[in-house]
This record gives structure tokens, sequence and C-alpha cells, in this order.
């Protein structure tokens, strides 16, 4: 009986120190990965809280580009027309001839494209918008280029444009991979993509609009309804609609860190 119990023992002994090594394993294991997280957590906290703080300014300093095109001239007048906050812009364009009207002192024009585009362009703006187009699908690359002078001029937070080809389906895929999903817009969502992965490369709180088709000469529907990430199905937008919902992200940020969808208001009566 004594040995029994000698070895029943002693095996009961090294099965609970092994229990107790492997429970210090996985405390130090989970207090790593807490603290970690945390740490995360918590500059993540600080960046949203400081971002917040920054959009509810009553100052915003606006660097835009695109300004002569026709989402981009919707947007200019739409700043312009906001009274709730005080607007400092710059515009940024290739053929300042384009723009008419007199802007007033807020507005500064500068004369560039995005080749050339450096920090001291974007000197002291905190929100940069831009609602550039390209031919050739390489509107990407004026985002890579944007993003650039972006961290180095301190901007906070980039509002910039793409398409609903990007929204996601509920598989995870993108609403392109649809194959009734107009298939010649394929290497224009890519082109969207590219730029969209500078901006989040780029480590600036961020707000994409991806619309569907929106024309220029298209009325008000009275405005959109945005929503986060998801295909949405919607086919049409007005871009003055577009624009003010860009407006109004750049004056207080409601949708930073998603790929926002929209859709027209239906009108009273349809």
């Amino acid at each position: 009986m004594k040995t029994t119990t000698a070895s029943s023992s002693y095996y009961t002994t090294k099965q609970l120190i092994t229990a107790f090594i492997i429970s210090i394993l996985i405390y130090c294991y989970y207090f790593d990965f807490f603290i970690s997280n945390f740490s995360s957590t918590k500059n993540n906290k600080y960046l949203i809280e400081k971002n917040k703080q920054m959009m509810a300014s009553t100052t915003k300093n606006i660097f835009l580009v695109g300004a002569t095109g026709g989402l981009g001239g919707h947007v200019l007048k739409g700043l312009l027309a906001s009274t709730n906050v005080n607007l400092h812009i710059t515009a940024y364009v290739r053929t300042p001839s384009k723009l008419n009207g007199d802007f007033g002192s807020n507005v500064k024009i500068v004369q560039g494209d995005l080749s050339t585009i450096n920090a001291e362009h974007m000197k002291d703006c905190n929100i940069l918008i831009s609602t550039h187009s390209s031919g050739d699908n390489t509107r990407h690359v004026g985002y890579q280029n944007l993003v650039t002078a972006a961290k180095l001029a301190n901007v906070n937070h980039i509002i910039g444009v793409g398409g609903a080809g990007q929204l996601l389906l509920p598989n995870g895929k993108i609403k392109q991979t649809d194959e009734s999903f107009y298939p010649q817009m394929a290497p224009v969502t890519e082109d969207h993509e590219k730029g969209l992965q500078a901006v989040k490369d780029s480590g600036i709180s961020f707000t994409w609009v991806a619309p569907p088709y929106m024309p220029n000469d298209m009325d008000s529907s009275g405005g959109v309804i945005p929503t986060n990430d998801d295909w949405n199905d919607s086919n049409v937008v007005p871009q003055i609609d577009v624009a003010t919902f860009i407006v109004n992200e750049a004056i207080e940020s409601k949708h930073a860190g998603h790929v926002v969808a929209l859709k027209a208001l239906e009108k009273k009566g349809n």
C-alpha cells in the first residue's frame, strides 16, 4: 500500500507541476496578447479621438483636387455655401482659367498637376479632398503622389472617390466580380482599388466614396442614404448629391475608415 501511495503521489505531483508550467505559459501568452492589443487599441482610440476633435473644429483648411471637373466643381460650390464652419480652401488645379467666379479671400488657387504635387502645396491643410479623374486608368498614380505629400504635410483626413464596383457582396468579394456588373468597368474598378490601397497604406484617416453612375446634369434627389462598405443595389446618384455628401463628410466625418455606398433618396410621388 505504501509503495502504491508513493507512486500515486509522485505522478500527481508531476502532473501538478506540468499543469502549473502550462498555466504560466498560457498566462504569459495571453498577457502579451492583451498588452499588445491594449496598446494598439489605445493608439487607435487616440487617433480616432484626435481625428474627431479635428473634424469637429469650426475651422477647416481643405486641400481640394479636381475643382475644375464636374464633381469637384460641385464640391467647391458646396464648401463655399457652408455657413456653419470657417473654411479655408486651397484649390489645386491644372488650368486656373477654368475656374469661374470670384471665390473671395478664403480660396487660394494653386496651379499644378499630380505629377508635381508636394507637401508645400498642402501646407497648413488638414483635410484632403480629391475628385481627380483619369482617362487611362491611372488615377491611382495620382493618389500615390497625393498621399506621399499628405503624410509629409501632416494632413489628418483624406476623402477620395472610387466607384460602386468596389462595394462588398455577401460573399466578401467586390461587386465588380459579379459577372452581371458592367464587365467593361473592370479596368476602372481595378484602378480605383489601387487608389484605395494607396490611401489605406498611408496610415492617414480616410473616407472613400464609392458612388454608382452620377450624371452631372441630373437634378438633386434631395440627398443620399450612405452605408458603409456593402453593395447597396444603387445604379445612379446625381453628381450634385455625391458632392453634398463629400462636403458634409469634410465638415464632420461620420464614415472614417470606410468605403461608402450612396443611394439617392426617392422623391415623393415616385
